[in-house]
C-alpha cells in the first residue's frame, strides 16, 4: 500500500495505481452515479436471459482482423511496458492505438487516463476515466481512481460512495476502506471511521497509515492514552514519521506533561524541519509553560512555513496583541531617507 496527500488530507493508494486524477466536475458525479445504472428488458417466461439497451455514449463496436488482433496485443505489451518504466509519453502512444484498434477495449482507457493524469491532462483523464466505466462498469481500479481523485478535492460523500462501491466487491480492500474511513472521519462519522481502521490494523497490523489515523481519530475524541498507543505503533514503525512525534506531543500536552510534549515537537522538527505543525504545537506548549517569547517565535516560524495556515496566524496574532504589538503581526518596513 502507497500514501499520497493533497493538502492535509492522507490518500490510501492502490498500489496497483501510480496515478491519481485531482479535479472532477458536478455534472461528471453525476453522470458517475448513473454509470452502474443499466435498463433491462426481462423476458417473461424464459427466465434465462436479458437484454441491455445499448448505452449511445459508447464507442462504436469493432471487429478485428487476425492482423489487427495481432497488432493490438503488441501495441498493449509495448504500452504496458513504457507504462511500468514511467515513460508516460510513449505508453499513451501505444494504448492511443490500442483505442483505435479497438475502441471498447475499457483497460486500454484505464491506462490511457492513467497517462494524461501523469501529464497534468486533467480534463482528458477524466473523460477516459467515464470512458472505461461506460465500458465496463464493473472497473473497480476505475472507481478507485476516481475516489482517490475526489478524496484529494474534499468532497467526502461522493469519494465515500465510490469506495463504497469497490469494497461491496471487494472487502478486503484496504487502501480502500482506508480511503472510505478518511472522508466518514471528515464528515464528522469518527466511530464509524475507527472501526474501519480497526478492521485494517487486524488484517495488517504494521499498517503505518491505519495507526496514524486511527490515533488522529482517537484523539478528535480526547482519548489522548488511546491515541498516544497508536502514535507510539507509528514511531515504532517509521523513526522518520514527523507528524507521529506532533501527535504524540500534543497528547502530552493535553495530559499535563507539557516538558516531554516540548521533545516530541523538537525532535518532530529534527526530523522535518519544515514542518509548520511542529512549531505550532511547540508554541502552544511554550506559552503553556508561560515562555511567551519562545511561543512567539515559534508561532511566527510557523507562519512563515505556512502563511495560510489559520491556526498558526490566529495564535501569532493572539500572542502579539497580548503583547501590546497592536494588531498588525508584521511592522512595516522604515521608509528609506532620499538622498538630498
Amino acid at each position: 500500500m502507497e500514501k499520497t496527500t493533497s493538502g492535509d488530507v492522507l490518500i490510501f493508494q492502490n498500489s496497483r495505481r501510480r496515478n491519481s486524477i485531482r479535479v472532477v466536475a458536478p455534472w461528471m458525479v453525476l453522470l458517475l452515479l448513473t454509470l452502474s445504472v443499466t435498463t433491462a428488458i426481462a423476458l417473461p417466461f424464459t427466465g434465462a436471459k436479458e437484454e441491455k439497451e445499448e448505452d449511445p455514449l459508447l464507442p462504436p463496436k469493432r471487429k478485428l482482423t487476425p492482423v489487427e488482433q495481432q497488432n493490438f496485443a503488441q501495441a498493449y505489451q509495448n504500452g504496458m511496458a513504457y507504462f511500468k518504466q514511467g515513460n508516460m509519453d510513449l505508453a499513451r502512444v501505444c494504448f492511443q492505438q490500442c483505442i483505435t484498434l479497438d475502441p471498447r477495449d475499457y483497460l486500454s482507457h484505464l491506462r490511457l487516463g492513467a497517462c494524461y493524469a501523469a501529464a497534468r491532462q486533467k480534463d482528458q483523464a477524466m473523460m477516459e476515466l467515464f470512458t472505461t466505466l461506460r465500458c465496463n462498469p464493473d472497473c473497480l481500479d476505475a472507481r478507485f481512481d476516481l475516489g482517490t481523485m475526489l478524496l484529494g478535492e474534499q468532497k467526502w460523500d461522493e469519494a465515500g460512495a465510490l469506495f463504497l462501491h469497490v469494497l461491496q466487491k471487494q472487502p478486503d480492500n484496504l487502501p480502500a476502506r482506508g480511503n472510505l474511513a478518511i472522508c466518514l472521519q471528515q464528515e464528522g462519522e469518527v466511530e464509524s471511521a475507527i472501526a474501519q481502521y480497526k478492521y485494517i490494523i487486524d488484517k495488517d497490523p504494521n499498517n503505518v497509515e491505519a495507526h496514524f489515523c486511527l490515533a488522529a481519530g482517537y484523539e478528535s475524541k480526547k482519548m489522548f492514552d488511546d491515541a498516544a498507543s497508536h502514535y507510539k505503533k507509528v514511531i515504532q514503525l517509521n523513526p522518520k514519521h514527523d507528524m507521529a512525534f506532533c501527535g504524540l506531543g500534543r497528547c502530552l500536552v493535553a495530559k499535563s506533561d507539557i516538558n516531554n510534549g516540548v521533545v516530541l515537537f523538537k525532535h518532530a522538527i529534527d526530523v522535518n524541519p519544515k514542518n509548520n505543525y511542529a512549531y505550532l504545537g511547540i508554541g502552544r506548549a511554550y506559552e503553556n509553560l508561560g515562555q511567551r517569547k519562545l511561543a512567539i517565535e515559534a508561532y511566527t516560524k510557523a507562519v512563515a512555513l505556512n502563511p495560510k495556515d489559520y491556526a498558526c496566524q490566529r495564535e501569532l496574532k493572539r500572542m502579539l496583541e497580548n503583547a501590546g504589538a497592536g494588531r498588525q503581526m508584521i511592522a512595516a518596513p522604515p521608509q528609506k531617507q532620499k538622498n538630498m
